[in-house]
């Protein structure tokens, strides 16, 4: 687990961890300050610590409630966490920044993730006066009618909880009113697709719409506005959730390099001989998401900024007693040239074992590197684009992949590649598709792979999949690996022959 990198090898005993992550001291009258994790924690770990650093706030700041705040993209599991709380405590109040939209001012392209239409005058009005223990008038939002429509009273009395969730609850402006801040990323391509689930229900958008409006306008603000909020976090969650399971059925997949006769699979579906396959022509464009919070590099800059403030006050102390002997704070200042000379040094060698492992000798990527993708199809038959979210799931001989794919125009693709998605891979494909309505098996024709064919065998149901694959004689002649991962096994084949003859005709030369 990532918590456990910065223990260097050392076991500690939970109240070991609590003293070294849970410290609480007074910054000024009334105002607190704890301890940072330095790692992101997966989302049971973190939930765990959270709570563990609730209680031991609530044992410190005991004439007042405390202040909880949790930030992150769309879709990362902001309410998920918040109702989870409020679950575990009794006494636990949450405010979402959802209904402080104030519509009123001038929405600008429809950019309704803008932080400058957050009311945040009414924001700080209701914590204050939550914190003094008052009653307060919170604000309720209707997002189908896009307006303000009525207040509710809120209160929280002393030892309890206030929890604002929202994408900008570490903005500068109401930052400074929380005890403990909570960053939760599900990883851009997960709190994408969530969002876009949650818009569904939640605005009646069509999946088209809702991710138009994610690529041009939800995304720039985040990468902008909420994403550099990261470092003032002092937990950082990593809810590497499905969101996947819960749109759709899996889909379950048997595929083979085994040659099958069109005879055959008319036979085992049940189709007339007059039945004509559909016969489409494809690129597939496989686009990786950008790095989130769980990146090395960047984690490694959040920890640097953390214990830097942390660290400060001692540095200080060390050098004013260190005034008095120069020829030893010489000889020290030298020795961490020395250490920082040699730290840069580990930490290059670091970057380019990470790269070595990521990739092959040759400079290929390796397909045991693979994660996940959106893959935008073109049909170039008709000339139209598909977005097609999916997560790969291997088990047994089966390929399992939950899906949720819809059109879009051809901006979307230029859309993420500004968002600092990239393009990893463009597979032609030529497929012949054989359909009984239950089962589907397509004929598959890589193009740049020598136009070597796999067939696949396709359905919701796992038994039936199977079934079809046996009548075929395909038992224990699969394969097991999604074409992504084919394609960069094959790439970087291609890769060592093309370099290994390089490294003939030199000897021979």
């Amino acid at each position: 687990m990532a918590f456990y990198k910065w223990t260097m090898g050392k076991s500690y005993s939970i109240d070991d961890i609590q003293q070294i992550n849970m410290k609480v001291t007074e910054k000024e009258k009334g105002l607190f300050k704890m301890s940072k994790f330095k790692d992101p924690l997966y989302f049971e770990e973190g939930f765990f610590y959270l709570v563990k650093a609730i209680q031991k706030l609530q044992s410190t700041i005991t004439d007042r409630p405390v202040l909880i705040a949790i930030s992150g993209p769309s879709g990362a599991g902001k309410t998920t966490l918040a109702n989870k709380i409020l679950d575990f405590f009794s006494k636990a109040t949450s405010l979402s920044m959802d209904n402080y939209l104030d519509t009123s001012k001038h929405v600008i392209d429809e950019n309704f993730d803008d932080y400058r239409l957050v009311d945040f005058d009414l924001l700080k009005k209701n914590l204050k006066e939550l914190i003094e223990g008052k009653e307060t008038k919170t604000p309720l939002y209707d997002f189908r009618k896009s307006g303000r429509y009525a207040y509710e009273t809120t209160k929280c009395k002393a030892g309890g909880i206030v929890l604002l969730e929202g994408i900008y609850a570490l903005h500068d402006q109401i930052r400074q009113f929380f005890d403990f801040r909570i960053f939760i990323s599900g990883g851009v391509h997960y709190d994408l697709v969530k969002r876009i689930a949650r818009d569904i229900s939640r605005t009646g958008q069509t999946p088209k719409e809702s991710f138009q409006q994610i690529s041009e306008t939800v995304y720039p603000m985040y990468k902008a506005f909420v994403e550099p909020t990261i470092k003032y976090a002092h937990l950082k969650i990593l809810n590497r959730f499905n969101p996947f399971a819960a749109l759709l059925n899996p889909t379950y997949t048997l595929k083979t390099t085994e040659k099958v006769t069109e005879e055959a699979i008319l036979k085992v579906l049940g189709l007339d001989e007059k039945y004509k396959p559909k016969y489409t022509q494809y690129n597939d464009i496989y686009i990786r998401p950008p790095s989130d919070i769980e990146s090395d590099e960047e984690s490694n800059s959040d920890n640097n900024s953390d214990s830097n403030s942390e660290n400060q006050e001692n540095n200080e102390k060390k050098n004013e007693k260190n005034e008095k002997n120069e020829k030893n704070e010489k000889k020290k200042e030298k020795n961490t040239e020395k250490k920082e000379i040699k730290n840069k040094k580990n930490d290059k060698l670091q970057v380019k074992k990470k790269k070595l492992n990521r990739y092959n000798s040759f400079g290929g990527r390796k397909s045991s590197f693979v994660k996940d993708y959106i893959r935008v199809r073109n049909n170039i038959s008709s000339g139209t684009y598909e977005v097609q979210f999916s997560q790969i799931l291997q088990q047994d001989d089966f390929i399992i992949t939950p899906t949720l794919d819809f059109e879009v125009s051809v901006k979307i693709l230029s859309g993420l590649l500004s968002l600092g998605y990239h393009i990893d891979a463009t597979i032609k494909r030529k497929l012949k598709r054989f359909s009984n309505g239950e089962i589907t098996i397509d004929v598959d024709t890589f193009v740049q792979m020598k136009n070597i064919t796999y067939v696949q065998i396709k359905g919701k149901k796992r038994e039936t999949v199977q079934e079809i694959g046996n009548l075929l004689g395909l038992e224990g002649k699969y394969v097991r690996k999604s074409y992504i991962e084919l394609y960069f096994d094959y790439t970087e084949e291609k890769i060592k022959t093309r370099e290994l003859k390089k490294i003939k005709k030199k000897k021979k030369n």
